[in-house]
């Protein structure tokens, strides 16, 4: 059809035909529109075809991730992207827009396009339950949703125009600076005042300068009350957990220490009587005494041990531990035991263990002390041998704690559950009855918790072997060297486990060891090595040194001979010295000592020297602080029978008093006991180191009595100026011990 004037007929055929003045009532004229012929085209802005669909898709995808509240490192780009894209639709033209001008046969013009707004898009944001504002460089509130008002508690209409600040939202925008280059996110958790009940709101604001030089904020807000809610319910139920967990240590301490205060009594108190003149069937009473006290204390002490794991505060504390202390220490403090029951414990250090290691010391003492504990109970003939050895798996330095025994052995179907809580095995009614079975389980733990691990090996009638291997930081190696390069040793002792231990530590420092069990294989041992020291198990001499006699008879020469002792034989040390031998070695060994007897460092006037110092000791005087009416008298009758002068008193003011106020008289040690009335220790503790710094006096040693083994409670004591530690229940021979140890530090 050409271009003109057409008409159509009622029935539809158009015609060019001229028309006709009774059909002209019902023609509609149709003006054609300008035509443009051959003009060239002008480059002109066109949109992205696909560009509003995609940046709505991300601007949904943005929202998606606010309500699954998904990390701002997800959502930030999102929302950047659909605005970028959504800008770049509707500004950039398209490049085929931009091509060399052509020519157009028919060209009809183009309407100007609208101005498109991407909030004025279907508002994808409104409905998926966000609030959106767009403010301008002023912070005026240029475009606002209802569902951003709804949030804020106002009408679009009262917000439009206004500024956050004049609604009590003191929400600053971003600086100009932060956006000159391109544009910049920020998002903040935003609190709103004067709510009825505090309402948070998650706001994302993107902040652009146009190209017309006008600043744009476009923000998008979620409610997020609830999580707000919800994290502050969390937060306090946290601060409670924590709060529980402190009162649960407290109650544990306080526990711990009002039931070790009345086994101290009853324990010492049959220690002393068990030392009076009684008759047969008296020492059989006291010693069920104290047979029972000692089940019970391991009892309480493995349950109390127990429900600390259980409350998850098996919190490891790692500091640097000199290793060969934490085992002379265990086995020192298990002794008493092992020689009440007549076997022997011995205590192996290899050469290469390191000085010091960092490792959590107390916990590594606890598996130790359950290990050789156990031990003991079930052994009855024989003894039992400790063995801290050095080992590297995996580029690790380990360090392996084991214990062998002598005892009646395990099953494999008692090794299967050995390690399981409330399990004990054996068919022994009696030994089954002495403990929880908590015992194994909790060093297990304890174990795992430090990165090793606790094993078990064990034949019916051969004994077991339960060791642990536990993760360590090497801080200090050893460094033995060979002292005893040339020294020719001969034991003789019926315990074996003690004689090995005691051979072992003479071949690691260069010397040479044989055991012998009776005088006829220690002759046959002579026969072959000629040996330069005897070393002799008091248990099996006699007062007038008969054993010692024969021995020299057989070995063909008069040798130096040492004797070692438990505590209950200390009193024939007068007769062993009178009939040849030298030295004695104080039960359990020590490393250290061992060494200085077997290389007769001590001095010529040592015989002279020891009765001097065991002189003063009888005289040493010792202020004992303790509340406690039967544990004061438990301490004052072990020292005065050990020959010390003893005052007692009842409160840490008293002790202060005793301490500081008498001029010309001071105490030689003092016992001091943690809680008491008027003050407690750590304040007399305290108040005693600073009357000493003032008057330029010496530190007198201050035991701290104490039944709270908690690592922490222990560091805060030493930190008061504490000398050392007596764990309660107090042994009295044991207090005796640490009492000469720490006097002649």
């Amino acid at each position: 059809m050409k271009p003109g004037l057409h008409t159509r007929r009622p029935n539809g055929a158009p015609t060019a035909d001229a028309p006709r003045a009774d059909d002209l009532s019902s023609r509609r004229v149709v003006v054609a529109p300008p035509l443009a012929m051959d003009l060239p085209d002008e480059p002109q802005a066109r949109l992205y075809s696909a560009g509003l669909p995609v940046a709505a898709f991300l601007m949904a995808m943005a929202a998606v991730a606010f309500l699954t509240e998904a990390s701002h490192l997800v959502s930030i780009p999102l929302v950047a992207g659909a605005l970028t894209l959504a800008g770049l639709s509707l500004f950039v033209p398209r490049r085929d827009a931009l091509a060399p001008a052509r020519t157009s046969r028919l060209r009809l013009p183009a309407a100007a396009a609208p101005p498109l707004d991407p909030w004025s898009t279907p508002d994808l944001i409104g409905a998926l339950g966000l609030g959106r504002m767009t403010r301008d460089g002023q912070g005026r509130i240029l475009a606002v949703n209802d569902e951003m008002a709804r949030m804020l508690g106002h009408e679009p209409d009262m917000l439009r125009g206004a500024t956050l600040k004049e609604f009590g939202i003191d929400l600053a925008t971003a600086p100009e600076a932060a956006f000159a280059a391109k544009p910049a996110i920020s998002a903040l958790d935003l609190s709103l005042p004067g709510q009825p009940t505090e309402r948070w709101l998650s706001w994302l604001e993107l902040s652009e300068r146009r190209k017309d030089g006008t600043v744009r904020h476009h923000a998008v807000a979620r409610d997020i009350t609830q999580r707000k809610t919800a994290e502050a319910a969390g937060e306090v139920s946290r601060r409670q957990a924590i709060e529980a967990s402190r009162a649960k240590s407290r109650f544990l301490a306080t526990v711990s220490h009002e039931i070790r205060t009345p086994m101290n009594g009853i324990m010492g108190m049959a220690q002393l009587l068990g030392q009076t003149a009684l008759s047969p069937e008296q020492s059989t009473y006291v010693g069920a005494i104290s047979t029972s006290s000692s089940a019970l204390l391991a009892l309480i002490e493995d349950l109390l041990d127990y429900s600390k794991i259980e409350s998850g505060r098996l919190d490891l504390d790692p500091r640097p531990t000199n290793l060969r202390e934490l085992g002379e220490n265990v086995v020192e403090l298990l002794a008493a035991r092992a020689h009440a029951k007549g076997i022997g414990l011995g205590l192996y250090v290899a050469a290469d263990v390191p000085e010091r290691a960092l490792l959590d010391g107390g916990k590594a003492r606890q598996i130790l002390f359950n290990l050789v504990g156990n031990a003991i109970k079930f052994t009855d003939r024989g003894g039992v041998l400790v063995k801290m050895v050095r080992r590297r798996v995996g580029g690790v330095e380990m360090l392996r704690l084991s214990v062998r025994d002598t005892g009646p052995g395990l099953a494999p179907a008692d090794l299967a559950r050995i390690f399981m809580e409330y399990e004990q095995a054996g068919s022994d009614a009696a030994l089954r009855q002495a403990g929880a079975g908590l015992g194994l389980a909790i060093s297990q733990r304890i174990a795992e918790a430090m990165g090793g691990r606790l094993t078990a090996a064990s034949k019916p009638a051969r004994g077991s072997i339960f060791a642990a291997q536990i993760p360590v930081e090497v801080l200090e190696q050893s460094s033995p060297g060979e002292p005893l390069a040339g020294k020719r040793v001969l034991i003789v002792s019926r315990n074996r486990m003690e004689a090995e231990a005691m051979a072992l530590s003479v071949g690691d420092h260069g010397g040479m060891a044989a055991i012998a069990r009776t005088v006829e294989e220690a002759a046959h041992l002579a026969e072959k090595n000629g040996f330069t020291l005897l070393v002799v198990d008091a248990a099996l001499e006699n007062d007038d040194g008969a054993l010692l006699r024969r021995l020299r008879q057989v070995c063909g020469h008069d040798a130096p001979a040492i004797t070692f002792v438990d505590p209950k034989s200390r009193g024939r040390v007068g007769h062993f010295r009178a009939h040849g031998y030298s030295h004695f070695l104080p039960r359990p060994l020590r490393r250290d000592t061992l060494l200085k007897v077997l290389l007769e460092r001590i001095e010529e006037e040592r015989p002279a020297r020891r009765a001097m110092l065991a002189q003063a000791r009888s005289a040493l005087s010792v202020l004992v602080a303790e509340d406690n009416e039967i544990n004061a008298l438990l301490a004052r009758s072990a020292l005065t029978r050990a020959g010390h002068r003893v005052e007692t008193v009842a409160n840490g003011r008293l002790a202060l008093e005793a301490a500081t106020m008498r001029p010309g008289m001071r105490f030689d040690v003092i016992l001091m006991d943690l809680q008491m009335p008027v003050m407690d220790g750590l304040e007399a503790i305290t108040a005693i180191r600073a009357h000493e710094a003032q008057n330029g006096l010496p530190s007198v040693p201050i035991l701290v009595l104490t039944a709270d083994d908690r690592a922490e409670s222990r560091q805060t004591i030493l930190t008061h100026g504490a000398s050392g530690f007596i764990s309660k229940p107090v042994d009295p021979a044991r207090l005796i011990a640490i009492l000469d140890e720490t006097v002649t530090v």
